[in-house]
């Protein structure tokens, strides 16, 4: 199988697919190998006999990928890295030339070799779309490297007859098991061929899983995160600003605030949703974009905004000032104490009160008597 992706051509080698019990299942059909030529550079990148890693070769010599590799004249990296979602180990190769990329990114999965390429930070395609895309390639045109018994015929049985999709679906002896393949597989396509080829769910769900995640892959890489923009005041308690440098809350003990925020997503389509990532004693969301605020008492909180688009969310950090004054104003330029993102503000007493929060009755005639 072969597709150029100019100037990097790539070809791809097939095998049966393994069940769980790791028994070949003679039907179904998996990626087991990857060649890839780019100017004088050619990488091979096949699964190991066991299934359960790779082996890499450069220009017919095997690396072992221990530390990254790098080409004389940087055309061409390839390291191993590790998925954060999944927690695998991913063999990555890296081809660049005249500023432009292009990333292939190989892991085992359940004994298939699946490949992501994504071109100058855009998915391209991935090993489940090539599926769709190829053409045998001749003993001429093979980039693979061969073993001393093993030769092009070696891999390629040409009366062989694949099985597609659309060969299984216009089955009419299959009818029925197709409308109970398609619910359990949820549509997905390459778990309903493993399904009906195999007759084994347990397989066809791997393939489910597969494409599920690089479809959220594909949708996290193409998705721009939602953005803060503003956060303002609508009503509350006027004797005193309510807001200072667009993300800190001037509220005061016992009043009620109310804020109106703003996130926004270049991305047509996406809705924002705003939520607090933990709970705040007196704290709430309500109609899709409104804050109401009341503080409880006078114990630091972390108010932590999140605007999420539906596939991943922006936190924001909001600084409360909390002024606790009885008988006099806040003063929100005197920090009396606090932490990250929390303080408690100094006031200013009448005549007639004292201590910090002016809760202290005071005779000013004790200081000039009558």
């Amino acid at each position: 199988m072969i597709r150029s992706l100019s100037p990097l051509e790539l070809q791809c080698r097939t095998g049966l697919a393994w069940n769980n019990l790791n028994e070949t299942v003679a039907t179904a059909t998996v990626f087991v190998g990857f060649a890839v030529q780019f100017h004088s550079h050619r990488v091979q990148v096949v699964l190991n006999k066991e299934r359960t890693g790779v082996e890499v070769t450069y220009n017919d010599a095997v690396l072992q990928i221990d530390d990254a590799f790098f080409t004389p004249d940087w055309q061409v990296t390839i390291l191993l890295d590790k998925n954060r979602k999944t927690g695998r180990k991913e063999l990555i190769a890296a081809f660049q030339d005249s500023g432009n990329s292009t990333k292939l990114t190989f892991s085992v999965v359940s004994g298939t070799l699946s490949l992501n390429i994504v071109s100058n930070g855009i998915m391209a395609v991935n090993s489940v779309g090539l599926l769709e895309r190829f053409r045998r390639t001749t003993s001429d045109t093979s980039l693979f490297t061969y073993g001393e018994t093993e030769s092009w015929e070696t891999f390629n049985d040409v009366n062989h007859k694949p099985i597609f999709f659309e060969d299984l679906m216009s089955d009419p002896s299959l009818a029925s098991k197709i409308q109970q393949v398609r619910i359990d597989c949820s549509g997905v396509k390459e778990c309903m061929f493993d399904a009906l080829v195999t007759n084994n769910m347990d397989l066809a769900s791997y393939s489910k899983e597969y494409v599920m995640e690089d479809i959220l892959q594909r949708k996290l890489m193409a998705n721009t995160p939602p953005s803060f923009v503003s956060i303002t005041e609508l009503h509350g308690d006027q004797s005193q600003p309510a807001l200072r440098a667009n993300t800190t809350l001037l509220v005061q003990l016992g009043n009620s605030y109310t804020y109106r925020v703003l996130f926004t997503d270049p991305d047509e389509g996406d809705n924002i949703t705003l939520s607090l990532r933990e709970d705040v004693p007196g704290a709430m969301i309500e109609d899709g974009d409104i804050l109401h605020y009341t503080p409880q008492d006078d114990q630091p909180v972390q108010i932590m905004l999140v605007g999420s688009d539906g596939i991943v969310g922006t936190n924001q950090p909001l600084t409360v000032l909390l002024c606790n004054c009885f008988g006099g104003g806040c003063n929100f330029n005197t920090l009396l104490s606090g932490g990250n993102k929390f303080a408690l503000v100094g006031c200013d007493c009448l005549d007639s009160y004292t201590g910090p929060n002016c809760d202290e009755d005071y005779d000013s005639c004790l200081d000039d008597p009558c």
